[in-house]
């Protein structure tokens, strides 16, 4: 199995699109049949419901434990606060720059390299979905505020980055798929 596994990684070629690649799609099919055969059960029900529950129940099971209540809240008041503009603009921006300036600063000190196939476009679109910590900063912010305010302040503002760094993580991904696409194609029009 393992062995089939290597050939199919050998012969794939991620210039073109793996709809077009017959052979490795009924080669990736036929180990898809054989792993469904030697995975234990419960496994396999993990394995079904994992989008259901990663994409659904934990949103909202997350969520509803933040109780972020706006109803009788002042919105002007929380745009214009500085703890919703500092955890606001600490998750989108300073995350990402964090997360991109750490991983190149030990790159380039040789501390450590980037694995096989990374590039610093993932890195970047990793950095730019840094700032959907929404759990553990919902946990901070209660932890940080004595006033009701303050904390419903932090939790709208990492509600809102939560969704921002989503957003931008998103469309980067997108547009770096794009312009990559995009620019093998000129290549192989040029050649």
């Amino acid at each position: 199995l393992s062995r089939r596994a290597r050939e199919l990684d050998d012969h794939y070629d991620d210039e073109h699109h793996v709809l077009g690649q017959h052979d490795f799609t009924h080669g990736a099919n036929s180990i898809e049949q054989v792993m469904h055969h030697v995975t234990p059960p419960l496994q396999r029900v993990e394995h079904y419901i994992s989008v259901f529950v990663n994409f659904f129940v934990l949103p909202i099971f997350a969520f509803v434990n933040a109780q972020i209540t706006l109803v009788g809240a002042d919105f002007g008041a929380l745009l214009n606060s500085t703890i919703a503009h500092g955890v606001f603009f600490g998750a989108v921006l300073g995350k990402p720059l964090g997360i991109i300036f750490v991983t190149l600063l030990l790159v380039k000190c040789k501390i450590c390299k980037l694995p096989a196939k990374v590039d610093w476009i993932q890195i970047t679109a990793v950095g730019l979905m840094g700032g959907l910590g929404f759990t553990m900063s919902i946990l901070i912010s209660n932890l940080a505020f004595p006033d009701a305010e303050e904390i419903l302040a932090a939790k709208v503002a990492v509600l809102a980055a939560s969704f921002a760094s989503a957003i931008l993580g998103l469309l980067f991904v997108h547009l770096a798929e794009f312009y990559k696409h995009r620019k093998n194609s000129m290549r192989k029009d040029s050649e």
